[in-house]
């Protein structure tokens, strides 16, 4: 969450902490400021502080796959560490992601001063210099994308007075973060005549390769997570830290999620979408432990996390569940729910409310009666249950699609609905041949409801922007 983690040491000096989020604009500010001046000499800082913040910064951050953090020392800007959990991938994936706005920014910061064609070819032969990494891709590996900290509050006067080593906090803030997201070892560029970086490193149990980056000599600086040094292992349940499972010819469900990335836009405007509706239509307080099944990559989670005491998730695909694990890392009232074997334990009993959304159609129904006697058993007496965007017979798949074109419009990506829909158009509709969409009508749920106790309420609306399904609340009978 965006609230600020306050570290007091003495009455002269406050240290604060503060996860930057894409949609705080001051905070962004700050940040693209701290790097203009702390890191000016890199590449991408040659393209102006615009193109830093905007794509640098903020299209990573509205996607998940960067986390940023501030540090604030008596209310004044202090230092950050941007960190991403995807290593290997960031900065093809990015690169490939946000070509048009990257292309876009890059063309007014060269319209605004013509002599950054030399920053850009810079920061060109810096992104070529990293296509080697396409080998290692495999590699449990985190990156601290960016850290910098200001002159002011590295002196040893400071740290002295105040107790304070900023430079360490942040990496140690980084390694708890990777840890928690799954993460086994996290690295950092660092230039190889900067000692005094790479001594402090070494003095935390890193471990150092030799390394070029566009034609520059740098270190590949390493921590080892596992070894305690910099991040406790978080006790977690095995099952989030399986693998993602092989999945090949599309035969079914589970092989369509196995597969399937996170990138698409739709899957965070459909969680604000479907989260905003749960607001207005079930009431959420501070106190309620609430488990969201079937979490997808965590849009979700994150979304309804700030309104909640306690938030379980679970997933039944690995590689869902691994992309969700590293989206949530950051938020301090998750936990990770383990529903893998036939019958929960007692410490996941006791939730105030269960969300279902768009998850039962790709159950069989021995599989939805097996899980409402599971839920039945999970509820508090009072708790609830809700089950949405169930389909129902008879509904038209034009219109679903129409709909969610309409979404896509309002929400502002059409097209990226439109390329995507077809991407998927294959192996969604493969897997669905294999394994028809289960259908949900009132008769039948209200039947599997009343073997299983409970009993059922149909809301006046959806829970999502796709009209001709339907959503029902189910409650211990």
């Amino acid at each position: 969450m965006n609230a600020a983690t306050p570290i007091a040491r003495e009455a002269r000096h406050r240290l604060e902490l503060t996860e930057i989020l894409a949609t705080d604009d001051d905070g962004l500010d700050a940040i693209a400021a701290l790097h203009m001046e702390l890191l000016d000499y890199g590449p991408m800082a040659g393209l102006g502080g615009r193109f830093v913040r905007e794509v640098c910064y903020r299209a990573h951050m509205r996607e998940g796959v960067l986390r940023v953090m501030l540090a604030r020392i008596d209310g004044e800007p202090a230092g950050f560490v941007a960190v991403t959990p995807y290593s290997l991938s960031f900065h093809r994936s990015g690169l490939r992601q946000h070509a048009v706005l990257a292309g876009w920014e890059t063309l007014l910061a060269i319209a605004a001063r013509p002599t950054r064609l030399i920053a850009l070819a810079r920061a060109l032969r810096v992104l070529g210099s990293r296509r080697h990494e396409v080998e290692r891709t495999e590699e449990n590996l985190g990156e601290v994308v960016c850290i910098a900290v200001r002159a002011q509050f590295l002196t040893g006067k400071f740290q002295r007075e105040s107790g304070l080593r900023l430079s360490q906090l942040l990496v140690q803030r980084s390694a708890e973060y990777l840890r928690r997201a799954g993460v086994d070892d996290m690295r950092m560029l660092v230039d190889d005549d900067n000692k005094p970086v790479l001594m402090l490193y070494h003095l935390m149990g890193a471990h150092f390769t030799q390394y070029a980056l566009g034609g520059e000599p740098m270190v590949e600086v390493h921590f080892d997570l596992r070894d305690g040094r910099v991040a406790v292992d978080p006790a977690l349940p095995a099952s989030w830290s399986a693998p993602a499972a092989a999945a090949s010819g599309g035969e079914d469900w589970k092989a369509y999620w196995e597969r399937i990335e996170d990138r698409q836009e739709v899957f965070r405007s459909e969680a604000r979408d479907h989260i905003a509706r749960l607001r207005r239509l079930v009431p959420l307080d501070a106190g309620m432990r609430t488990l969201d099944f079937g979490c997808g990559f965590g849009f979700a989670t994150e979304q309804i996390a700030p309104h909640v005491g306690r938030v379980a998730l679970w997933d039944g695909a690995a590689n869902v569940r691994r992309r969700a694990r590293a989206r949530v890392a950051w938020l301090p009232n998750v936990e990770l729910a383990d529903l893998s074997g036939p019958d929960e334990p007692a410490a996941v009993a006791g939730y105030d409310l269960i969300t279902v959304h768009s998850v039962v159609q790709y159950m069989s129904e021995a599989e939805l009666l097996g899980w409402l006697t599971r839920w039945q058993r999970m509820l508090k007496p009072g708790g609830k249950l809700v089950l949405s965007d169930l389909i129902q017979p008879g509904t038209s798949s034009l219109r679903e699609l129409l709909d969610y074109l309409k979404f896509a419009a309002r929400n502002g990506f059409f097209i990226d609905a439109f390329i995507g829909g077809v991407r998927e158009f294959a192996s969604y509709f493969g897997a669905r041949s294999s394994r028809p969409l289960t259908l949900v009508d009132r008769p039948r749920l209200e039947q599997w409801a009343a073997q299983t106790g409970l009993r059922v309420e149909w809301l006046s609306e959806n829970l999502s922007y796709r009209r001709f399904r339907r959503t029902a609340v189910l409650r211990p009978a």
